[in-house]
């Protein structure tokens, strides 16, 4: 009987699917804007092409753990479902802030490195491919992607917008738009980076000062917002009976839900806080 129901069940999936009605589905399109969003920050960053099928990964692991919380009844497979939504996007954001952290490290050295080889090469796009050769990853990488681009008959204004565009990193934008007006204007391109790399390098030490007088909030936050899970599974380890009542009656879902909703505003209310910009 399992058998045959678990075939009836595909069976409807496959007609569903196959007649793309899904498309029209508003929670459906959601996962379409988070599948665009997984593969526009695993391009940008330069991520592995196997990270790309992660978010039909999580939608099927997602469907698995439903299923065994309806089977069972598990706490556990609460927690699960909680991973498989929260953990692939928080790794793919801490990958894509190193990636721009490398970025905006190697940046203001690029950019003395640059000005250096300009005073001995007056064309920029020489000046760049002969910098390119000795720069690190990730710098070198965008670098050859823009080189790369003007081989492709794109000139060089064009290929350093759609770098900056395609990073979105601030250092970046102020040093392609100084780079460019330089050259349409005719000023003195090596002095303009050459400053540009000292504000970089300024900016990056106040950061740093302000993220060592945040960090308690940071953790702070983290604390509040990993603690009522742990507890709530400790607690459902020692007696399985204490929590039934939020599990089996509205009210108790009420105040889960309450409670959810205001973990979520204290961490972003703290968040908010210890973000100072510079």
């Amino acid at each position: 009987m399992m058998v045959l129901t678990s075939l009836m069940v595909a069976v409807a999936v496959g007609l569903f699917v196959g007649s793309e009605s899904y498309l029209h589905i508003p929670l459906w399109r959601s996962f379409g804007r988070y599948r665009n969003w997984w593969t526009g920050i695993v391009t940008t960053a330069r991520l592995s092409p196997g990270f790309t099928p992660v978010p039909w990964i999580q939608l099927l692991a997602l469907g698995v753990t439903g299923l065994l919380v309806w089977l069972t009844g598990e706490l556990l497979c609460l927690l699960l479902i909680g991973l498989v939504v929260l953990l692939p996007p928080w790794m793919l954001h801490r990958a894509h802030r190193l990636f721009r952290e490398d970025l905006e490290s190697q940046l203001p050295g690029f950019l003395i490195a640059l000005a250096d080889a300009l005073t001995a090469i007056p064309n920029l796009g020489q000046a760049l491919r002969s910098t390119a050769e000795h720069a690190a990853s990730p710098m070198r990488q965008e670098i050859e992607a823009v080189i790369a681009e003007t081989r492709l008959g794109r000139s060089l204004d064009q290929a350093l917008e759609n770098l900056a565009r395609r990073l979105r990193i601030p250092g970046v934008e102020s040093a392609v738009s100084a780079a460019l007006l330089g050259r349409r204007t005719g000023g003195d391109l090596c002095r303009i980076l050459r400053r540009i790399a000292t504000s970089l390098r300024e900016i990056a030490r106040l950061e740093g000062v302000i993220r060592v007088k945040t960090s308690e909030g940071r953790n702070q936050a983290l604390v509040m917002g990993s603690m009522p899970p742990v507890l709530v599974f400790l607690l459902h380890q020692v007696d399985p009976t204490w929590l039934t009542p939020l599990w089996n009656d509205p009210i108790g879902w009420i105040i889960v839900a309450g409670a959810a909703v205001l973990e979520v505003i204290a961490i972003l209310l703290i968040r908010k806080i210890v973000a100072v910009e510079v």
